[in-house]
């Protein structure tokens, strides 16, 4: 990746949306409500400081994080809060809105999306508006199935002489769904949508899989396709053709991916689809390297096919190729149980963002590039990476 065009230093930490503020700052705000303004476009950051409106912080928690410029000139700010008992995706989790009319100094009261006993959790800074007006936030809705004998499932591999678990997900029992709320007011009300969206693999004799933390744009027809991350070793998608009320049945990709949330961008200059994702061969995930690479290709027809396969991050004993072919035959991949020694290049890379601003895109994402052995259990310190670059280069 390298290139004198290209700029990757430091962002605030955690997950959460970006916006190009009237005077030309930039701000970004992420989970737990914690603001940042960059003067430089994303060079450099100021200190981090929560969220107010009129003199108090705004309350909230989690990741799902989005931060919107609105078709008024508003900004359309999406959180997460606590209301109950339970986590981040069980019942008791409230999604609101608010809006500002002066470029984030003061908010709007809150607004609730999800009606009580209506669960619902999403991948940071997906809310988009459409041609229309509506705005558009896919969710996910995923319990976990806490079975003792199953509390300690996952895959684990030594490093430094110490066990260390390098995946969770899709080892132990979990229901995983996604739907879509939407606003036809610019957020002062909120619907959600009749449909609760699964894989539905060989019309059913195939199982019923995971569909996770979607993610969507508008197409140039004006279809809308959603990608979800699954176990089943590449992404799928969904397509809407009414505005994002009703979806069809998801279908593969050929997009090789553990699961792992994408991120799905419309490139503003070209009306192209950008993807940026965790792009890994079956035999890589099986090795538990899910998240050892991190790609980006580019769709000039809407989701049909992809190129301008380029490569952001790569690390440990996976294959150096811009673009990863996915298993032959659609199936449950995970880590192995038992991995036997990590090597010690072994990077983790996940959660990417992508904004564009101008003839710019910044690209963000949690990068770790190296196990700590020195804390019991082993872990993996992380970062979240800022790197900025020319539109043309997805292109080059």
């Amino acid at each position: 990746m390298a290139n004198s065009k290209i700029f990757a230093g430091r962002a605030p930490q955690a997950h959460g949306g970006m916006v190009e503020l009237e005077d030309g700052r930039w701000m970004m705000v992420w989970s737990g409500l914690n603001v940042s303004y960059s003067k430089d476009r994303g060079r450099i950051w100021s200190e981090s400081e929560p969220l107010q409106t009129c003199g108090e912080p705004i309350i909230g928690t989690g990741d799902p994080t989005c931060l919107a410029r609105l078709q008024s000139g508003k900004l359309g700010l999406l959180y997460g809060r606590f209301s109950g008992t339970g986590g981040g995706t069980l019942a008791g989790y409230a999604l609101c809105f608010r809006t500002s009319d002066d470029e984030g100094e003061s908010w709007s009261e809150e607004v609730s999306i999800n009606l009580p006993g209506e669960t619902a959790s999403n991948y940071h800074d997906v809310l988009f508006q459409l041609q229309s007006g509506r705005l558009v936030l896919p969710t996910r809705f995923c319990p976990p199935c806490r079975f003792p004998e199953l509390r300690d499932a996952g895959a684990y591999g030594i490093f430094q002489g110490k066990r260390f678990k390098t995946e969770g997900h899709a080892h132990s029992p979990e229901i995983d769904t996604s739907q879509v709320y939407f606003s036809d007011d610019e957020g002062a009300t909120w619907q959600r949508g009749p449909q609760d969206i699964v894989i539905w693999h060989q019309d059913g004799y195939g199982g019923m899989w995971p569909c996770d933390e979607p993610g969507a744009v508008q197409l140039r027809d004006g279809r809308l396709l959603m990608m979800f991350r699954t176990t089943l070793g590449r992404l799928y998608q969904s397509i809407s053709d009414d505005e994002g009320l009703t979806w069809s049945l998801p279908q593969p990709t050929e997009l090789a991916s553990s699961y792992s949330p994408c991120r799905l961008r419309t490139i503003p200059t070209t009306g192209d689809m950008l993807c940026v994702w965790n792009q890994v061969s079956g035999d890589e995930i099986r090795r538990g390297f899910r998240r050892s690479r991190l790609s980006l290709a580019v769709s000039t027809d809407d989701g049909g096919s992809w190129g301008n396969f380029k490569t952001l991050e790569v690390g440990g004993p996976t294959d150096r190729s811009d673009r990863i072919a996915p298993d032959d035959e659609i199936g449950m991949v995970r880590g192995e149980k038992e991995l036997g020694e990590l090597p010690a290049d072994m990077i983790y890379v996940s959660y990417p963002n992508a904004h564009f601003f101008g003839d710019e895109m910044a690209l963000l994402y949690d990068f770790g590039p190296q196990l700590d052995a020195s804390t019991d259990p082993p872990s993996w310190p992380r970062h979240r990476k800022i790197v900025i670059c020319p539109i043309t280069w997805l292109y080059e």
